[in-house]
């Protein structure tokens, strides 16, 4: 698949946000707003796809990381923006929009709020990467997190409890990484 530019999933959202919302038209807008969002999940579920199959391809990493850290807040914040005109308008929405809608305010975020999104994004997926480095030992046998999710399935009572084992023994050998990404994380959260 081709990747979606931001500017073409911009033109995209700016198109629904000034669309006039009846209840005539609402329903054509509200599928024209899922199947954007299911663009967007789609691409990034393919950037993270080439990024994790070749971990090493720096332009794969780049084009996920743009996506995540400059992309991904925007596109969810104009999704939000919809959203917001839709329950506005007084057109009948999904109920279970009700509490998104309470709890979230009005109006496009700020540029400063879109980067700290971005940040906070790239440090979820620096999170995800830690874990996934991690190597458990297993009955002598050294295992990535996968493999040790399958072993912890196994119909074989004893092979899940040295399954377990392994991930009780490996479980603090990332502490350092994970503390600090999570002093990041909560300056970027808070600051």
């Amino acid at each position: 698949m081709t990747q979606p530019t931001w500017e073409h999933l911009n033109q995209r959202f700016s198109a629904l946000l000034a669309a006039p919302l009846t209840a005539q038209t609402a329903p054509q807008y509200l599928e024209e707003w899922r199947q954007l969002n299911r663009a967007i999940y789609q691409a990034r579920g393919e950037l993270i796809r080439a990024y994790y199959a070749h971990s090493t391809d720096a332009q794969a990493k780049e084009n996920h990381d743009q996506f995540v850290r400059d992309h991904f807040p925007r596109l969810n914040a104009a999704s939000t923006q919809f959203i917001q005109r839709l329950a506005a308008s007084g057109v009948d929405y999904p109920a279970t929009w009700q509490q998104f809608i309470a709890h979230t305010p009005s109006g496009a975020p700020s540029e400063e709020l879109l980067a700290l999104f971005g940040e906070e994004n790239q440090l979820g997926k620096s999170f995800q990467q830690i874990r996934a480095s991690t190597v458990y030992r297993v009955d002598g046998e050294e295992v990535q997190p996968g493999q040790l999710a399958a072993k912890l399935q196994h119909p074989d009572r004893e092979e899940r409890r040295k399954a377990y084992l392994g991930l009780i023994g490996s479980e603090h050998q990332k502490d350092d990484e994970l503390n600090e990404l999570f002093v990041k994380l909560t300056s970027c959260s808070l600051g």
